[in-house]
């Protein structure tokens, strides 16, 4: 049986990781309502973009969308969900796990096929799929920009690795064409946000010492043009389609995010350190230090070399977002797989000293199974508090009073409350409420129920209404005489007839 194991293991742990990465990426994934503010705009921009058809500006509520200036690879992915399975939160949500599951496939075969183990590279998915920063809301739970973004800059810097590895000039020009494709594919995903990877990428060319390498090799120059003519070659054409884009980049992205605080997100330097330390890599900070001594001094050379390149990489990126003015707990989430690897590297270290112990004993097939079970148990912990998370996910906790009210959205596509022809009283001024609400419109005339949104003051006399406010439902009880029909206590609701006016 062992040697049965032991002969497609490539295959069983290929499998058993896929069962793994399956609960934490994908379980009760459209639990939560629609989140306020990102999650919502961009469901609002892929609305309008499959329904307007245009596919390089983004719009909001009929106009050029000069707040959420990214560019638009990720609602090309969404408005391809809405076509395939219509607007849902499910359709929202999904390109962000499918680009968690990617991530995990591309670095469980590229790091098996460079470090000619498996074990390694199912170590490093496993750490991955149980770090609460990337495994969370606004990343691979939601529908975000980080998730792919972390995808394409994953691949961009393995490709930009396995350059400064070739021995053949062959190699080397596919490789760095890969990487300007992949860096491209994460701009036009979140715009400057990959730039940030920039100091990190040089510094590791510098330490490998290929610098001179890369500028003598024609094609490096046909990846520069690919990035110049796809990824800033984006920004102009949308300028030239709407003009004044360039500026609103300028004061939301370069100016409003980088060199000065946007919306009140301050923190200071140590705040991505704090947040990583505290809960976002909390499982494995006590081992980080060991991690990285026995992947730079004790692991063969291909870790070494891994253990380096994602040292490097992570270390320069980490201090570029932590310098920069405006901070929030999700920028940091590209920086996961590389922490990932060097932490792979202690647990493959007992791993091989396990093996080698128990080969004193067992035969090598035994030896190697026992030693994976036994370097496996380390992870029940983290890998059940990933699950916990995720069985019944919370979303910020300034917004949750909010996503109760939208619970009879869900219900209400679900089948199980009918209150057709009740007119539902939302605020929906607001970008951050008003977004969650058209998102749900659309869900709603999509499964062809007929509960109209309408602010507090559109009511009239004889209007059946449900109100979630109780400020709103004051404002109407000011000028109306009422009479409450019932309450739906699941959403914080009150069904009232309007019976005249006072």
């Amino acid at each position: 049986m062992t040697d049965y194991l032991l002969k497609n293991r490539n295959y069983i742990l290929f499998a058993l990781l896929l069962v793994l990465i399956y609960f934490p990426i994908f379980l009760h994934l459209t639990y939560m309502p629609i989140r306020m503010w990102d999650e919502s705009i961009t469901g609002v921009n892929a609305i309008e973009m499959a329904s307007n058809h245009h596919y390089f500006v983004t719009y909001i509520d009929g106009h050029p969308d000069m707040y959420n200036c990214k560019p638009p690879l990720l609602l090309w992915c969404i408005v391809l969900s809405i076509k395939i399975f219509g607007f849902s939160k499910l359709a929202l949500r999904l390109p962000s796990a499918i680009a968690a599951l990617l991530l995990c496939i591309y670095l469980f075969c590229t790091i098996k096929n460079y470090s000619r183990s498996s074990v390694f590279a199912f170590l490093t998915v496993l750490i991955l799929i149980t770090c609460n920063g990337y495994v969370r809301n606004h990343v691979t739970r939601t529908g975000e920009y980080d998730s792919i973004l972390t995808l394409f800059i994953t691949m961009a810097a393995f490709s930009l690795f396995f350059a400064t590895e070739a021995t053949e000039k062959k190699q080397q020009s596919w490789h760095l064409v890969t990487f300007s494709i992949y860096m491209t594919l994460a701009v036009l995903t979140k715009g400057i946000a990959p730039l940030m990877f920039a100091p990190g990428f040089m510094a590791y060319v510098l330490i490998r010492k290929k610098i001179v390498a890369f500028l003598k090799n024609k094609w490096m120059y046909a990846g520069v043009a690919i990035f110049i003519v796809f990824g800033v070659g984006f920004y102009f054409l949308r300028e030239a389609i709407n003009p004044g884009y360039l500026k609103a980049v300028w004061i939301n992205e370069l100016g409003g995010r980088f060199s000065s605080v946007n919306e009140g997100h301050e923190a200071d330097f140590s705040f991505y350190f704090n947040e990583i330390i505290t809960w976002q890599f909390v499982h494995y900070m006590f081992i980080f230090p060991a991690a990285l001594i026995i992947g730079t001094f004790f692991s063969d050379t291909v870790i070494k070399r891994l253990v380096l390149f994602a040292a490097a990489i992570g270390t320069m990126f980490l201090i570029v977002i932590s310098i920069a003015a405006t901070k929030l707990p999700h920028y940091d989430a590209p920086l996961f797989p590389f922490l990932a690897i060097i932490v792979s590297s202690f647990f493959y270290f007992i791993y091989t000293i396990a093996s080698e112990h128990l080969r004193r004993i067992y035969q090598w097939s035994t030896a190697s199974l026992i030693a994976f079970v036994f370097v496996l148990s380390f992870f029940i912990k983290p890998y059940s508090d990933a699950i916990s998370r995720v069985y019944f996910p919370k979303g910020d906790w300034w917004e949750e009073g909010f996503s109760v009210s939208c619970k009879y959205f869900q219900h209400a596509v679900q089948g199980t409350v009918h209150e057709d022809n009740c007119k539902l009283i939302f605020d929906t001024e607001s970008i951050g409420s008003g977004t969650v609400i058209r998102c749900y419109e659309q869900e709603l005339k999509e499964h062809h129920i007929n509960n109209p949104v309408i602010r507090h003051d559109e009511v009239k006399v004889h209007d059946k209404v449900i109100v979630f406010d109780p400020y709103l439902k004051q404002l109407i009880s000011q000028k109306f005489v009422t009479e409450e029909v019932h309450s739906l206590l699941f959403c914080n609701g009150d069904v009232i007839y309007i019976k005249s006016e006072k």
